[in-house]
């Protein structure tokens, strides 16, 4: 009777732990969008770059370690962009130059990301206060790709494209698995509800030689903790 009195209290016990461990546990939701810079090994001399816009959403789950830390595995679905344009200069056998065309291109990467930032907050999830997150991220690209349109600079019908537009598909280039690392700030405007601001810069190309391209990126975005 004692062996199974002893039992019965150490499940107890066990479960007790367990559930105490378990409802410490914070899970939530977060959606955001991103401006990215795109730094690429470009085949022709003096390309515009601008920065490119893109997004992500994903979840997080939120395990405390102590007074005001915590770790923070995440996982999103990202897509982030860069622009350029660059000249291209037609000449004749002479080399007397014939006519100028215009390609502008949009460089799109999206991907899956699971960042893993430790996370400090002066009191856990209440509203008014600041926290602060760093940590690696892992990511695999699932595809990568140039959105083109030509345009004639000068009216020379032996130049004029014959398409406006065309998709260069580099997946064949990429490299899948990514590195990185993140920091940033976040805002609790609610118990619940919070923005932050992060930096993404990446340690990998996403792109093998001799393109090697890379896109570090600043987000903003909302969370919320069910």
């Amino acid at each position: 009777m004692k062996i199974s009195l002893l039992t019965l209290l150490l499940i107890a016990s066990f479960f007790y732990t367990t559930h105490a461990q378990t409802s410490q546990l914070h899970f939530g939701a977060r959606i955001g969008g991103s401006v990215s810079f795109l730094t690429y090994n470009f085949m022709t001399f003096n390309p515009k770059r601008t920065p490119g816009l893109g997004g992500y959403a994903g979840g997080f789950v939120t395990i405390p370690l102590s007074e005001g830390w915590s770790v923070q595995p995440e996982v999103q679905y990202v897509v982030e962009t860069g622009k350029y344009a660059e000249e291209m200069h037609y000449t004749d056998d002479t080399g007397k130059l014939i006519g100028k065309m215009l390609i502008t291109s949009r460089h799109q990467v999206s991907s899956l990301r699971v960042p893993l930032v430790v996370r400090w907050c002066s009191s856990s999830f209440k509203a008014g206060n600041v926290g602060i997150v760093a940590g690696p991220v892992v990511g695999y690209i699932l595809s990568v790709k140039d959105y083109n349109s030509v345009e004639p600079i000068t009216n020379n019908p032996v130049i004029i494209p014959m398409q406006s537009s065309y998709i260069d598909d580099r997946i064949d280039h990429a490299e899948r698995f990514q590195f990185g690392i993140t920091a940033g700030v976040e805002y609790y405007i609610t118990d619940h509800l919070s923005v932050d601001m992060r930096g993404i810069y990446p340690i990998t190309n996403h792109l093998q030689a001799p393109l090697r391209a890379w896109l570090s990126s600043l987000s903003i975005g909302a969370g919320y903790r069910f």
